[in-house]
Parts: C-alpha cells; sequence; structure tokens
C-alpha cells in the first residue's frame, strides 16, 4: 500500500480510533489546535528504604491527539509535592520521560521524539529534585532517520503520547507529572500556554524551536573534575555517579556542591570489622562499608580519594552520602 491510505484503509482508521476513543482528553478546549495534555500521579513500589524513606517510582500517563503536521514534540512537568507543606519538597528525588508515537495506517507505530530529565544514567544526564522538566522535537525534515514515509494527515490514524517516571518517591511527598505532545508549532504555542510554560525560543526571534528554560545551576560551582571521578555539582546530587574501575585504580570523587558537606560510601557492601581505619567512625555502627571516603566540604578543588577498592571482588556496587541519603550511586569492579 502507498503513503496515501485507501478507502478501506480509511475505514480501518475509523476503527483504530473508535477503540481508542475519545480521541483528545477533556482538558483539550482548543480548536484547531493539535496537542494533548494530561497529568499522573507517581507512587512508590516496594519496600520503603530504611534509610532515605523513600520507594521505587512509578506513575505513567497517555493521551490521544489528532495529527496536522510536522514538527511534532513532546513536552514534560515533575513536580514532587510536600503532603505537608503542599510546596515542591527540593530534596526529593524527579524525573520524567515523555514520548510521542505516529500511528500511520498501513505501518508499525513511529516514535517521532522523546525527552527526559533526572536520569544520570544518560549522556549529560543529571540527578534533578523537587522538579525536573524536558521538551523535544521530531521531523522528517530534521534529517533524522525513519522507517516509513512522510504520510499525509488523512493517512495518519493517531498520535499517542507516552510518559512515565522512574524518580524514587518520598513517602511524605505525592509526585504529579504533567506532560503534552503537540503537531505544528501553532498547537506548541498552545500548549505551552495552557501549561503556563514562556513561548519556545530557537534563537532567531521567531519565537519557535521548543526547548524549555534551563534548571538553575548552582551558584558558585564550578563543572570542572577528574576525568572518571564521580562528581556532584547539583544541590545535594551526585551527578555523575556511576565508575567503572579495577581493584588497582585510584578512584576520585569530586565534591563542586559550593560549601555542602558530601562523601561516598558503600550502602551495603561491608569488610570485616577493624580491617580499615575508618571502620571506628560512629557513622557505620551497624557495619564497616568496604569503601569509603570522609565528608568533604564542596568547592573549587575539592576532591578526595574512595578508599578500600583494593579489596572489592568483581561486581556492582551501590554507594550513597551519609548526611543525603537519598543521594545513590554504583561502582562496577572488573578484573584487574
Amino acid at each position: 500500500m502507498g503513503v496515501r491510505a485507501t478507502a478501506a484503509a480509511a475505514v480501518t482508521a475509523m476503527v483504530v480510533l473508535g477503540a481508542l476513543s475519545p480521541l483528545t482528553p477533556a482538558s483539550q478546549a482548543h480548536t484547531g489546535a493539535a496537542f494533548c495534555e494530561t497529568t499522573f500521579e507517581a507512587h512508590g513500589e516496594g519496600p520503603v528504604s530504611v534509610v532515605d524513606g523513600t520507594q521505587k517510582g512509578h506513575g505513567e500517563g497517555r493521551c490521544l491527539t489528532r495529527f496536522q503536521g510536522f514538527p511534532m514534540g513532546v513536552i514534560g512537568l515533575f513536580d514532587a509535592v510536600s503532603t505537608t507543606t503542599g510546596q515542591t519538597d527540593p530534596t526529593a528525588p524527579a524525573e520524567i520521560h515523555v514520548e510521542v508515537w505516529l500511528h500511520v495506517v498501513g505501518y508499525a507505530p513511529q516514535k517521532i521524539a522523546e525527552c527526559e530529565d533526572g536520569n544520570p544514567q544518560l549522556p549529560g544526564g543529571q540527578l534533578r529534585f523537587g522538579t525536573a522538566q524536558c521538551s523535544a522535537e521530531g521531523s522528517w525534515r530534521t534529517g533524522v532517520p525513519f522507517t516509513l514515509p512522510e504520510p499525509a494527515a488523512e493517512d495518519v490514524a493517531y498520535v499517542e503520547c507516552l510518559a512515565h517516571t522512574h524518580a524514587r518517591v518520598k513517602t511524605d511527598t505525592a509526585p504529579v507529572a504533567r506532560f503534552g505532545c503537540y503537531s505544528t508549532d501553532e498547537a506548541e504555542a498552545e500548549l505551552r500556554a495552557d501549561m503556563g510554560l514562556p513561548p519556545a525560543d530557537d534563537g532567531d526571534g521567531d519565537g519557535g524551536g521548543g526547548g524549555l528554560p534551563e534548571l538553575p545551576a548552582p551558584p558558585g560551582a564550578p563543572a570542572v573534575a577528574p576525568p572518571g571521578a564521580i562528581v556532584s555539582i547539583t544541590p545535594n546530587g551526585y551527578d555523575v555517579g556511576r565508575a567503572v574501575v579495577t581493584p588497582a585504580s585510584t578512584l576520585v570523587y569530586a565534591n563542586l556542591d559550593e560549601g555542602v558537606y558530601h562523601d561516598v560510601v558503600a550502602l551495603e557492601a561491608t569488610r570485616p570489622a577493624g580491617s580499615a581505619p575508618w571502620c571506628g567512625d560512629t557513622r557505620f555502627a551497624d557495619g564497616c562499608p568496604l569503601f569509603y571516603t570522609p565528608l568533604i566540604k564542596g568547592g573549587a578543588g575539592s576532591t578526595t580519594v574512595v578508599k578500600g577498592l583494593d579489596r572489592a571482588e568483581p561486581g556492582d556496587y551501590a554507594f550513597f552520602c551519609t548526611l543525603h541519603p537519598m543521594m545513590r550511586g554504583s561502582i562496577t569492579v572488573v578484573g584487574a
């Protein structure tokens, strides 16, 4: 079948839409705007962590809209709201991931754009606390390869917007995620206005181009650290929270979170009592951690060596900050 839908395919499209009706959520009251928006609440799954009072996060949402043209894009906002104060909790983990899929009659669904914020495992990603936000656009005209030809509007059954979170949920927060997907610049403008966001600006003065205002960086925290180091820059976070080492490696922790004390300490892995100088630290009454750094005050050039990895067998080891237990990362030890 060609790009243009046949009469039978058009009937198929109507059947698909009927099965997924209503096509757009009740919140979409914008005549002529091709976008959808909705929310979901995040909640914890599994046992509550004794250390930091959080649970593995879960939450997801979905909305549908129609296709009117390119560009197509996504916008996501995640806010960890305290159930006590009703305000954003700046110590609560935050993460949002949104995707937009194009469903063309006669072809497999095609993901056009996605964005994610708050995941330090992604290239350039970093931990977020309190709020996470992201946006992205996609188009056949951007040079990104697609597996189906550029469709006409009448060939598209529907546009699907999906969002979820992986943020750990504090027991005293009720996180809410708002997200939406749009088709055409005009729809993006209306979606942004509906979500209380400023117009997009791509630098040419016409207000287009996607993107959200950057979340504020911590003042005075230079992003300079030794290569391969564990790094803190974001307030109360590990911006680089994963390392791969051998037992002979020298792993450095750089605390660039200006004026705030942090450390890197094995979360569960232990060593025999009295086998290292830090075993006598009163913080470790429940067992001596396998590896450790002292607490160091954040600032330019504030670094220390992670001690004890020479005793580590190959495998994955979680670590945390003893003053800010929501801060987590991992070290993978490989053979020498």
